[in-house]
């Protein structure tokens, strides 16, 4: 179905951030299965894969944000029209989700056939990270170390809000 031809009911009890930013351990070792660096869409679609995958996930920005685009730099009114036979997979669910969350629709810019407000993306999004159990957000993250064997990353060094906090991760993705 294509998303530029239809009016999603409002709810009106629907706060755009319902979803608050995770608290974050104080300074603590960690060792997990996946590490994303990034929270951007390809971070994103990154850490819920593989945490729907089952493994261990911790998803580390370097702001308070998620999204990228589509939310934090308010690029919120992507192509689409011409890509409607491509609404499948994680982009056809967020279209899916954001058109449920969207109180004004979303047929409401210039740009595109369909526009939201990047409220209502980074919302959606926190409400992901919030229902995959084995996926960790940790914001505000600065990357201070990371130590190599080979090609490979085995340790990243990093401080959370002034807390400083050492990862051994098995696999590490770039995703920002």
């Amino acid at each position: 179905r294509n998303l530029c031809s239809h009016q999603p009911t409002p709810d009106p009890n629907d706060h755009p951030l319902s979803n608050p930013m995770p608290p974050v351990p104080a300074a603590t070792t960690v060792s997990v299965d996946v590490v994303i660096w990034g929270g951007g869409t390809g971070g994103m679609a990154a850490a819920v894969q593989a945490a729907r995958g089952g493994v261990r996930t911790l998803l580390l920005t370097p702001g308070p944000w998620l999204g990228g685009m589509l939310s934090a730099a308010g690029v919120c009114a992507p192509d689409g029209h011409e890509l409607s036979c491509w609404q499948t997979g994680l982009w056809g669910a967020f279209l899916r989700d954001i058109e449920s969350r969207e109180r004004d629709g979303l047929d409401q810019n210039w740009v595109s056939c369909f526009g939201f407000r990047p409220e209502t993306a980074e919302s959606l999004l926190r409400a992901w990270v919030a229902d995959e159990p084995t996926l960790d957000w940790w914001p505000n993250c600065r990357l201070d170390d990371v130590q190599m064997t080979g090609d490979r990353i085995t340790t990243m060094r990093i401080d959370v809000d002034g807390e400083r906090h050492e990862i051994h991760p098995n696999v590490v993705i770039e995703g920002s």
